[in-house]
């Protein structure tokens, strides 16, 4: 389960906005085969439940990944990938041990050092209720882990679409740096890097993610 959604919007630019739960979160039991075609099947559902119009998928994290499984085409006017999984594997080292504690025995002590890895240290205007939140999520759910990185045909089948990728420069899970070259050359993304922003930039930096879903993209800008 992610951290609960950051607000986005501002007084002065106000868009409508459909959120859409992963399918698979609240059931017992994960899907395991065509993962790709499943969340396709449920993007496309979404998308014509929503409206007509084009509309931009914005996906943080692991619900990047997700959106990256939709299907290109008229409905989709572009894509907003906030800390994306399916681009690289999540990196696992050593510093990843205050997770462990965490998902044993969560306490709000432990949740508060989980939560200062994934932001890279910076700060979270809403961190009180991240706090409740993520002290919830171990005893109720099952983690399903990072994914690993989608196949390339599914990558490049977006090089035609405006997409824009937001990477922070602290990120732990998905370095900036390593999110770059298949960003550029598989989606054929605009990569903006947010300094000081660790994995929780959403959080942290909401206005950098309002940008990026504001500002137009071309396909191959990055």
């Amino acid at each position: 389960m992610p951290p609960p959604l950051p607000s986005w919007s501002s007084s002065s630019d106000r868009r409508t906005s459909a959120v859409a739960g992963q399918p698979g979160l609240s059931h017992g039991e994960r899907p395991a085969d065509d993962l790709v075609g499943r969340y396709r099947a449920w993007i496309d559902e979404v998308l014509a439940a929503v409206g007509t119009e084009p509309a931009t998928i914005v996906g943080e994290s692991l619900g990047a990944a997700v959106a990256l499984c939709a299907g290109p085409g008229p409905a989709v006017a572009g894509l907003v990938l906030v800390a994306p999984a399916g681009l690289v594997p999540a990196r696992v080292t050593a510093s990843l041990r205050p997770a462990l504690p965490w998902l044993w025995h969560p306490t709000e002590a432990r949740t508060e050092r989980v939560l200062s890895f994934l932001s890279g240290g910076a700060p979270l205007p809403d961190r009180r209720h991240l706090v409740e939140w993520m002290t919830l999520v171990p005893e109720h759910t099952r983690s399903s882990l990072a994914p690993a990185p989608l196949p390339n045909a599914v990558l490049t089948a977006w090089r035609d679409t405006p997409c824009v990728v937001l990477a922070g420069r602290r990120d732990p899970i998905f370095p900036a740096e390593e999110l770059t070259r298949p960003a550029r050359m598989l989606l054929g993304a605009r990569v903006e890097f947010v300094a000081d922003a660790g994995h929780l930039l959403a959080h942290s930096h909401p206005d950098a993610v309002r940008r990026g879903i504001t500002a137009p993209a071309g396909p191959g800008a990055g």
